[in-house]
């Protein structure tokens, strides 16, 4: 159910997305002092349908409770990245299982959140990712490259090995393989945010990707076959 006092929602606002009106209410109070222009959906019990899928309004982010015992989550995600391929998604759980996490890492969600840190991370999160960021910890990140690793090895080595970076492209790329937003490169490489996003946009374009997510995986595999 779209929350009444929030039905026109800017593109660039945040949806709040779970089965449970108590949930949501624990994310919009986390996000209260972050986020000024949110709205909320209440999710039917199992995958929604394409119908109910269109009643999102349509937002920049959809922060997504991915509670496993009333629904399938990976379908879930899949769909909705389907129906809003602009937007990024963050997902909130009790636990992560590797496999599920890797899987919905590869389908494009940017972030993950266990409820016990829902409080203390969602209000970081939601911007960073915002900015184009991930945000999971730097295990998760770690499992997913190792996963990936060998696909890419196989399909997609000479996409990285002929593709020559400058120095600032590499500094770049190392910032990115340490999760920090657009503003915190800047900060680190003393250049403008403005430069920071327009190197990443070079980059997404040479390395023939869109998301962050698969420039990261291609330049990790780069450094592990060149170390």
């Amino acid at each position: 159910m779209v929350d009444a006092l929030h039905e026109e929602v800017e593109p660039k606002g945040v949806c709040l997305v779970a089965y449970h009106p108590l949930v949501i209410q624990e994310l919009r109070h986390a996000l209260q002092n972050t986020v000024h222009r949110f709205c909320t959906y209440e999710l039917p019990v199992g995958l929604p349908t394409e119908q109910q899928l269109q009643q999102l309004p349509a937002c920049a982010l959809y922060v997504v409770d991915l509670d496993t015992s009333l629904g399938d989550a990976e379908p879930l995600c899949r769909a909705l990245i389907a129906r809003r391929p602009d937007s990024r998604v963050v997902v909130t759980s009790r636990a992560f299982d590797e496999l599920l996490a890797l899987s919905l890492m590869r389908l494009g969600v940017r972030g993950f959140i266990l409820y016990a840190d829902v409080a203390d991370q969602l209000p970081r999160a939601v911007p960073a990712v915002l900015q184009g960021g991930l945000w999971a910890s730097r295990d998760l990140l770690t499992r997913f490259v190792d996963a990936v690793l060998p696909a890419l090895r196989q399909g997609e080595v000479g996409m990285v090995q002929g593709t020559p970076l400058s120095r600032r492209e590499r500094e770049i790329c190392d910032a990115l393989l340490h999760n920090l937003s657009n503003k915190e490169i800047a900060q680190r490489l003393h250049i403008s945010e403005r430069t920071v996003k327009f190197h990443v946009s070079n980059l997404l374009q040479k390395f023939h990707v869109r998301r962050r997510a698969d420039l990261v995986v291609l330049y990790s595999q780069g450094r592990a076959l060149h170390s």
